[in-house]
Parts: C-alpha cells; structure tokens; sequence
C-alpha cells in the first residue's frame, strides 16, 4: 500500500469500531451513540492531516485516536491491550496507582478534550535499551515529543502488533 492508498477516514472508523468492540462506551459510562458523538469531529481532522501521511507499520502509525483518562481511566484501558496474536488481554502486570500518577511532561500540548488524535506516532526504535533522560535527549534532538500514558495505550491498543519482546 502507498501513502497515497491510505485512506485516513477508513482508519478513524477502523479504529473507533476498535474501541466500541473493547467497551470503551461502558467504561466511559455513556451510550454507544454518545460515545461515537464526542468522536465524531475528530474524523475530519483525521482526513484533513493523515491523508498524507503513509499507511501503519510496526514501527508507525499515522495517526492514532486518544482516550482521556477523564473519559476512560488508563487502569480500565490497559487491561484491554495484549500482545499482537495474542487473545488474552493484558500482557503485563502493573499496579493502577503507577498508571494513575503519570501525568504527561509540562512541555507536552495535550489537548483539554476528552479524545483527540496524535500525529506521526514512532515506537522509537533509536531508544531501544537507553535510559529514559538519555531517551529524552534523543527524541528531543529529533524535534520530537514523548508519548503520554495515553497515547502509549492508544498506540498499542490500535496497533498491537506495534507492542513486541524488547521494543
């Protein structure tokens, strides 16, 4: 597929019907219709700046649909995740009070909606067994941000098969 194949809108509908498939509408405590409606806008926003971008890979996505943990708390969403091929949810353990305390870096532009899109996501393979200052020097150097928790469970809920041993 060609970037200039990738269809961004079928993208958001592929990846709101994720969510709606995972029960994100119960966890957020509103209908199915509710749901979709906060979603709704950010559909053409996803046409208007993806479009352009190349289709997914392991290593990227084009754009990925975020969940606020003001609408879904992180401790609900993460237990929905696994790992790709894999039918069990949850690949990992963690303690919902270590989730629930990361708040994104200051310098972060988080959007003050419930759900918004993020551009351009990269695993970061360049950070590979790097400490996280050391990480940080490099993703800045590359005029870069870090990911939130959000956007972390975003990606890999999304793009599973972007979640592998050691990466």
């Amino acid at each position: 597929m060609t970037s200039a194949q990738f269809d961004a809108g079928t993208e958001f509908d592929r990846q709101v019907q994720n969510l709606l498939a995972k029960g994100y509408p119960e966890l957020a405590n509103l209908s199915r219709q509710e749901f979709e409606e906060r979603l709704a806008p950010l559909c053409e926003v996803a046409i208007a700046h993806g479009s352009s971008l190349a289709p997914p890979t392991p290593e990227r996505a084009p754009f990925v649909l975020v969940v606020k943990m003001q609408l879904v708390p992180a401790d609900r969403a993460m237990p929905l995740t696994a790992l790709h091929g894999k039918h069990k949810p949850g690949f990992a353990d963690f303690d919902p009070e270590d989730i629930a305390r990361f708040e994104p870096i200051e310098e972060l532009p988080v959007p003050d909606t419930p759900a918004y899109l993020v551009f351009g996501l990269e695993r970061g393979e360049e950070t590979l067994n790097v400490t996280p200052d050391d990480a940080m020097v490099a993703i800045t150097a590359r005029g870069r941000t870090s990911l939130t928790v959000e956007e972390g469970i975003g990606f890999i809920t999304h793009f599973p098969e972007s979640l592998e041993k050691n990466h």
